[in-house]
Order: C-alpha cells, then sequence, then structure tokens
C-alpha cells in the first residue's frame, strides 16, 4: 500500500493481495484506474465485495452514465475494453464490473488492458473459479490489481466462522447453536449467512442466540440429531444411541447417509487425538483437539477414556464399510434403515 497527498486529501492505492476485511473497508478510498480481482471458489465473500463495489464507489446520481454491468457468458474482451475505456459523464470516474469472469471464452486478451488500464475507470472482476497463477493473464492481474482469494470455509472452521459473523452484527450465539447450524447448512456460507439472519431477527443486540431457538426455526429436533448421538457415544448410552438410529433411519432425508457417516468420522478422528491431550486444561485441550468451544471438552475427554486406541481403529472399518454399502459397493440397494441402525448399533456395542 502507498498513500498520495492531493491537494489536503489523502488518495489510497492497493496493489497485490489483499484481505476480505481490508477491501471492504477501503472500496471509497479506491482511485480511477484501479483493479479489482475477485477470485476462488467461494462465491460470498466474492458476492458481497462486488455489491459493495456496485453500491458505494458512485452515488445515485452518477450511477446511470457512470456504472456498467456485463457478465462472462455474454460478454467479449472488446467490450469490457470498450467501456472501460469510455471518460465518465458529469462525474469523476467509470465503474466496470464484469460478473461470471470465469465463463468468458477470451478473458485471456484483456491482459492488453490490464497491463495499461484506464486512468478514469475502477474495473470490477468477479471470477469465480480457482486460477491458474502460472498463466500469463493471471500474473499480470497479481501485480496489477487488489486481489482477492475467496478460499472455502472447512466444515471444523465453520462454527467459529459463525460465532464471529455473529459478534460482528452486536449478538452472540451459543456454541452449541453454531454447531448444529454448521451441521444443518454445510459449508455454504450464503446459505448460513441467511439462517444467521433469519435466527437475528428473534435476537435483541447483545443478546445470544440460544440452541432452543434454532432448533425451532430451523425445525432439527432436540432429541434426535448427531450432537445427541455423539454424547450417547462419549457414555456409551446403547439404548440413546439406538433410539436415535431409528428416528434417523426414519427420516433419511433429514439425515442422509453420507452427512452422518462423515461427522463421525470427523468426532472420532478429534476423540483418537484427545487421548493425548488428557491432562490438559479444558481451553488449551479444546484448542489442540480443534474443539470448537471448551465447552465440549468434558464431552470428549470422557469419550477418549472410554474408548481405546484399538476400539477407535474398529470404529472406523465400520464407517468406512458403511461408507462403500451406501455408495453401492458390494450390493445393489442398500437399505438405509438397516445400513445405519447396524452402523451405530456396532460402534457402540463393540468392546474390544
Amino acid at each position: 500500500m502507498y498513500i498520495l497527498l492531493r491537494n489536503g486529501t489523502f488518495t489510497v492505492y492497493y496493489r497485490s493481495k489483499m484481505d476480505y476485511k481490508s477491501i471492504i473497508d477501503n472500496i471509497k478510498s479506491t482511485t480511477p484506474g484501479g483493479i479489482f480481482f475477485l477470485h476462488g471458489e467461494e462465491p460470498y465473500f466474492i458476492d458481497n465485495i462486488i455489491s459493495k463495489i456496485e453500491h458505494e464507489i458512485l452515488n445515485e446520481g452518477e450511477k446511470s452514465f457512470n456504472q456498467v454491468v456485463l457478465y462472462g457468458r455474454e460478454t467479449e474482451f472488446k467490450q469490457v475494453v470498450d467501456n472501460a475505456r469510455q471518460f465518465p459523464m458529469m462525474a469523476e470516474k467509470r465503474v466496470v464490473v464484469l460478473k461470471e469472469a470465469q465463463f468468458m471464452r477470451d478473458f485471456d486478451k484483456l491482459i492488453s488492458y490490464f497491463e495499461k488500464p484506464s486512468p478514469h475507470t475502477i474495473l470490477a472482476i468477479a471470477y469465480k473459479k480457482k486460477i491458474d497463477k502460472r498463466k500469463k493473464v493471471f500474473k499480470s492481474l497479481a501485480s496489477k490489481s487488489i486481489s482477492f482469494e475467496s478460499k472455502p470455509i472447512y466444515e471444523n472452521q465453520l462454527p467459529q466462522w459463525i460465532d464471529k459473523y455473529v459478534r460482528s452484527k452486536g449478538k452472540l450465539i451459543h456454541p452449541q447453536s453454531a454447531l448444529i447450524l454448521a451441521n444443518m447448512t454445510g459449508t455454504n456460507l450464503s446459505k448460513v449467512v441467511n439462517e444467521l439472519e433469519k435466527l437475528s431477527i428473534h435476537v435483541k443486540e447483545g443478546e445470544e442466540i440460544k440452541e432452543e431457538l434454532v432448533y425451532e426455526q430451523i425445525g432439527m429436533s432436540k432429541e434426535f440429531n448427531i450432537f445427541e448421538l455423539q454424547k450417547a457415544f462419549s457414555t456409551r448410552d446403547l439404548q440413546k444411541a439406538l433410539f436415535i438410529a431409528d428416528n434417523f433411519a426414519k427420516n433419511i432425508k433429514e439425515n442422509p447417509i453420507p452427512r452422518v457417516i462423515s461427522t463421525l468420522n470427523g468426532y472420532f478422528q478429534k476423540i483418537c487425538l484427545a487421548k493425548a491431550f488428557l491432562q490438559l486444561g479444558d481451553v488449551e485441550f479444546a484448542r489442540k483437539v480443534g474443539i470448537y468451544s471448551p465447552k465440549f471438552a468434558a464431552e470428549y475427554k470422557n469419550a477418549a477414556r472410554l474408548y481405546s486406541y484399538d476400539e477407535m481403529k474398529q470404529f472406523f472399518t465400520f464407517l468406512l464399510e458403511a461408507d462403500k454399502k451406501s455408495k453401492g459397493v458390494g450390493q445393489k440397494s442398500p437399505d438405509p434403515y438397516n445400513l445405519l441402525f447396524d452402523l451405530i448399533y456396532n460402534i457402540v456395542s463393540f468392546k474390544n
């Protein structure tokens, strides 16, 4: 970053990679001649930045003549260049937004513009795909643009991301609520935010989104969910585990086997890791094991003491076999009910 003083005011110029918050906070400071290159596999961050560019760089009176939105599927490089090189009308700058740039057939030809951008225009490019950084056009953009890579959020990062997002809105969320929401939505951040916005309506500033509200709003059973199943594992409660398994199997659309298997696989990986850190305090234990909140430390510690390494090794075998069967390996039409019931029974009842 470098700063120039012009007529008593500071103009901020950015080149190279920037983080999401820095871009959002400094969009209004972007000067003509700037290029935003927003790329990657997570659309949420890209869409947010583009929306802010569309709404905050020009005022409403300037937009009619000076703001253009193009779409890669139906745009050739010459249209982008022609629009970007036009002079602004009754304004100091133009804004050209290129959405869906990953579908543009001759995107590489834009390198001529990147090497010599218009001093009157801000060009924003939304490229929702992983790029090949070895290509000349992307090397050019790396040095000539405000570049941001929008990376996917991993499942184990999602509860913490939810917590941070809710806090940014002046509210709180119970750790269990964050886990429930993460499990229900998956890593689709747009869906996560949509659910959080619906939940936030019922919570005042400074208050907490409690798990009861989440269960109520998203229609998930408080008794029959993956977290209650994990609690049953942590105490080796066979009756409770089978009761939940029966409900899962009867509502297989809400509890798809691949998601159950994936969640349990992650759970037992953490239990294996937990055995090495049983003597630590809850805060440090949670950090080492990768648990979202220290509030869950007791549950994981209990399970780690309850199961041996050999037993958990067998659990992973059960999970792998169930995963194969769910995909038709070894049997053409697996019965979801029996498959899920047998999996949970085998895990909880197995003793080495």
